[in-house]
């Protein structure tokens, strides 16, 4: 086993116990299958075919809204209400407040290949699951040190209605949910003419 998967482990347990998660963690097989790695394939075979260019739109939520738990689907809706409204009130010669570049992975302009590590069922109801991705820049020839860019996304699980969903994303140091929350929040202040 590489010296990072054992990290990986170590961080996940050690996570989970710190969060105070009283049942011990169960290790799923990377390759296994079964219902964590459907849910992430489901998952991130919606990403890898829309990349992101900032907030998905009202059709596009409607196709998460199966793959995500409905408290993130509810966090991307208000998002693109708060969106909406800052492209409203923006000035004609102003930029209004985005959310700019893919949302789902830590790379700004996507991903092209995405697999799963190490999935950590800590309870009946969560999980956690390491992501390797990649990005290729067809601009670059092959070979080429700017031509592919890899990296590794943690992605929460949450088990509702019966079915595993994705629950929050850990990209770069901040949640997916944390950097929506920051984005409302933003939107409040900016575009509605109460910045201080």
């Amino acid at each position: 086993m590489r010296r990072g998967r054992v990290w990986w482990w170590a961080w996940a347990l050690g996570g989970a116990m710190a969060i105070g998660v009283a049942w011990p963690a169960r290790a799923v097989e990377p390759m296994a299958g079964g219902e964590l790695t459907d849910a992430l394939r489901r998952f991130y075979g919606w990403v890898l075919a829309h990349p992101g260019k900032g907030l998905p739109t009202v059709r596009q939520r409607a196709q998460l809204a199966t793959l995500v738990t409905p408290s993130l689907s509810q966090l991307l809706k208000q998002a693109a209400d708060t969106e909406a409204r800052c492209i409203r009130q923006a000035e004609r010669d102003e930029k209004p407040l985005l959310m700019e570049g893919d949302l789902f992975v830590s790379h700004h302009e996507g991903a092209t290949e995405v697999d799963h590590g190490p999935v950590v069922q800590v309870d009946e109801n969560h999980a956690l699951a390491e992501m390797y991705l990649v990005s290729l820049d067809p601009r670059f020839p092959k070979a080429h040190p700017y031509r592919m860019t890899s990296w590794s996304d943690t992605v929460e699980l949450q088990r509702e209605g019966g079915r595993w969903r994705v629950h929050n994303l850990r990209l770069e140091g901040q949640t997916l949910s944390a950097s929506l929350r920051d984005y409302i929040n933003a939107g409040e202040q900016i575009c509605t003419g109460t910045t201080p």
